[in-house]
């Protein structure tokens, strides 16, 4: 009786870690349902701007995520001088 008692546990925990995995499933689930609507929503208010091909584009590579401008950082002689417009590249 004591090594059905323990079967019993067992099944019971193995039970509550089913229903916490399906419970686990389904937030997942509305969780990339409402994604997929976002981003539906992004590309509709996306599609609104007119992107001209190969305006702007360079045939050189592209600088790493962070580099500055002429090889300035932040701060260094930028005076007041806007910050450069980023460019839109349509995705081919």
């Amino acid at each position: 009786s004591v090594g059905l008692g323990e079967i019993n546990v067992g099944v019971t925990q193995l039970d509550q870690v089913t229903q916490q995995n399906a419970a686990m499933v389904e937030e997942a689930t509305a969780a990339g349902m409402a994604l997929d609507q976002e981003a539906a929503a992004l590309e509709r208010l996306v599609s609104s701007f007119q992107v001209r091909r190969g305006v702007g584009s360079t045939t050189g590579p592209k600088p790493e995520r962070g580099a500055h401008p002429r090889g300035r950082t932040a701060g260094q002689g930028a005076g007041n001088a806007p910050a450069p417009a980023r460019r839109i590249h349509a995705a081919e």
